[in-house]
C-alpha cells in the first residue's frame, strides 16, 4: 500500500518557483490595475462635479481651505474669503506682502474685514498676514483671481525684524502674533536672536525716523521703550523698523 501511494505522489508534479513566481506576479499586476481603475474611477467622478455644479465644487475646495488655515491663525468670521493662487513668484518680487512667497501658496482676502492671509498648504504654515487698503469687494468672488491682482490691493507695511534679547523661547513668535492680533500695519520680515541674551529691557528702534505712530502702538501691544541700536547689534538693512525683546517682555 505504501508503495502505490509513493507512486502516486510520485505522479503528481508540484509548480515550480518560476511557475509560483509567474503566478505571484500575475496577482500583484491585477491589484495594481484595480488600485489604478479605482483612483482613476474618483478622479473621473471629481471631473464630473466640477462639470455639473462648478460653483458646489468651488464652494467647498474654499470650505476645505478656510478649515486649514483655521488651525493655524483665526480668520475673520461670517464672511467667505476670496481665494487666490500665487503661480508666478517673480511676478511679485516688489510686493512686500510676497516676499517670502512660493508658487502654490495660497492668498485668502476678506475684504470686509479688510485682511489677507498668505498660506502655504504644502507645509500647513501661515507666511504673511496683511491689512487691505481697498474697498469691499473689489477682487469680486472667484477664486480664480490672480495673485498679481491681490498683490496690488495689499496696503505698503513698514518693515520689522523682531530679536530675542533673552535666552527664553518663542518671544518673538508671540510678539508676532500679538502684532497681528492688534492689526498694526507692519510685515515682519525675520525673526531671530539678538547679539546678546541680556537684554532687561524691550527696545524699539525706528531705524528710518519715520514711524512714530506706529512705535507708539507697538508699544502699548508688546511693551518696551524707545532706544537705539546697542553697541555690538548688527545694523539691519531694508527695515524700518527693529525691535529687541528683553525680559520684560511677559
Amino acid at each position: 500500500m505504501s508503495k502505490e501511494i509513493e507512486k502516486e505522489k510520485a505522479g503528481k508534479k508540484m509548480p515550480s518557483i518560476k511557475t509560483l513566481s509567474i503566478l505571484l506576479a500575475v496577482f500583484v499586476v491585477v491589484g495594481l490595475a484595480s488600485g489604478t481603475a479605482v483612483y482613476f474611477y474618483m478622479q473621473y467622478q471629481k471631473a464630473q462635479t466640477l462639470l455639473k455644479n462648478p460653483a458646489s465644487a468651488l464652494e467647498n475646495e474654499v470650505n476645505v481651505l478656510v478649515s486649514q488655515v483655521s488651525k493655524v491663525i483665526e480668520l475673520p468670521k461670517n464672511e467667505v474669503p476670496t481665494v487666490a493662487t500665487v503661480s508666478d513668484k517673480s511676478k511679485l518680487a516688489n510686493q512686500p506682502f510676497f516676499l517670502k512667497a512660493e508658487n502654490g501658496d495660497k492668498v485668502l482676502i476678506y475684504n470686509t474685514a479688510k485682511k489677507a492671509y498668505l498660506y502655504r498648504p504644502k507645509e500647513h504654515k501661515m507666511i504673511e498676514v496683511s491689512s487691505l487698503s481697498v474697498s469691499p469687494n473689489t477682487l469680486g468672488a472667484s477664486d480664480t483671481a490672480s495673485s498679481q491682482s491681490a498683490s496690488e490691493n495689499v496696503a505698503e507695511k513698514a518693515k520689522v525684524i523682531l530679536l530675542n534679547g533673552t535666552s527664553k523661547t518663542g518671544l518673538t513668535k508671540t510678539a508676532e502674533d500679538r502684532m497681528v492680533a492688534a492689526n498694526i500695519s507692519v510685515q515682519v520680515v525675520d525673526r531671530d536672536n539678538a547679539a546678546s541674551s541680556d537684554f532687561k529691557e524691550t527696545i524699539l528702534v525706528d531705524i528710518t525716523k519715520k514711524n512714530k505712530e506706529l512705535l507708539s502702538q507697538i508699544e502699548k501691544t508688546i511693551g518696551g521703550k524707545l532706544g537705539t541700536i546697542p553697541e555690538g547689534q548688527a545694523v539691519p538693512q531694508g527695515v524700518d523698523i527693529l525691535v529687541i525683546l528683553g525680559e520684560d517682555f511677559k
